[in-house]
């Protein structure tokens, strides 16, 4: 399923539920290209969780909900306005030396050098635990559990991303892979960067996955190992700054006094996974199906439903920022 029908089965659907608001208006196509082609475009380098291209995404999604007369949910300026957009501390660590993959079967300890023999190509939390899990293709993954996945031979780089999405919705703690032969590469040239490891919200816990690919013979040994082993990947951290993610909320109060406490709440998320150097050739994740479509959604929606009859109940339209790193957005956002 393509974005724009991804984008109609959802409208479809809201259409079944509120029929009575939208028949006053309608869905544009055009508009809903226009949308999808700036928020997916190149332009956006993938509105990195965090980034300043989420948060042009934000004050333009801001932008479109002022046009439609939307009331401001944001954060409110110095002489008391309130605007769309809505900003997130979050506060950001980097390694200060490579990080180690420790593993303990028993009695043996063994501790993996980064860049030597593994290499991380996407991080959410700094440290990361677990039991370790062999899974065969097809497999099932285990929440908590460091899984061990065998790739079928000659993986494509689409492959190994699906692999890894499936044992982030698991809950997994981490998924190990042999590595690519662009990770063999790097690791090989010497020139492996520390991993990144995206900003974490002030006062907040992170959720914990990775993705760590191992040197074949290291991989094939790990395969091996028994039941029971543990499996922890970490290093010595410095906090370096404070940054920000974004939301964006805007507000269309509802006609019945009598249902001011009844609220729909349409929403989306603004960002998806950026750049990616570790990748041969497009290194852009565009993010149209996750989430832009989302988003065109939820400005579609909100400029019927202001355009037309007032509905009962107060609706919120509102795009999270950070959700591929931990849902930051998300979990800080206060609506007025």
């Amino acid at each position: 399923m393509n974005p724009v029908q991804r984008f109609a089965l959802t409208v479809f659907i809201l259409f079944l539920i509120t029929a009575p608001v939208l028949a006053q208006s309608s869905i544009l196509e055009q508009n809903v290209r226009a949308q999808l082609n700036f928020l997916a475009s190149d332009a956006m380098q993938g509105r990195g969780s965090g980034t300043n291209y989420e948060r042009i995404a934000a004050e333009y999604i801001g932008s479109q909900f002022r046009q439609f007369g939307l009331e401001p949910g944001g954060d409110a300026d110095s002489a008391g306005n309130k605007g769309f957009v809505q900003r997130v501390s979050l506060q950001s660590s980097k390694f200060v030396a490579a990080p180690t993959l420790t593993i303990t079967s028993g009695a043996n300890t063994q501790k993996l050098e980064y860049g030597r023999e593994f290499l991380v190509s996407f991080l959410r939390s700094p440290r990361l635990t677990g039991e370790l899990q062999v899974v065969e293709p097809n497999g099932t993954f285990t929440k908590g559990a460091v899984v061990a996945y065998k790739l079928p031979d000659g993986a494509s780089q689409d492959q190994r991303r699906d692999i890894a999405m499936k044992a982030f919705s698991a809950g997994s703690a981490a998924v190990v892979m042999v590595e690519s032969d662009a990770n063999k590469r790097s690791r090989e040239a010497g020139d492996a960067r520390l991993p990144s490891i995206p900003p974490q919200r002030s006062g907040g816990n992170s959720e914990s996955f990775g993705i760590i690919n191992l040197r074949k013979d290291v991989f094939d040994a790990l395969l091996a190992m028994p039941s029971g082993t543990k499996l922890e990947f970490g290093g010595a951290t410095e906090s370096s700054e404070t940054t920000s993610t974004w939301n964006v909320i805007g507000v269309l109060r509802g006609s019945d006094q009598g249902a001011a406490n009844d609220v729909i709440i349409l929403s989306a998320h603004l960002d998806h996974l950026g750049v990616s150097e570790s990748l041969q050739g497009d290194k852009i994740f565009n993010g149209a199906d996750d989430d832009a479509s989302g988003c065109v959604a939820v400005l579609e929606l909100a400029r019927v439903f202001a355009s037309g009859r007032r509905p009962r109940r107060t609706i919120y339209f509102i795009c999270f920022g950070s959700e591929e790193t931990g849902g930051y957005g998300a979990r800080y956002a206060r609506p007025i």
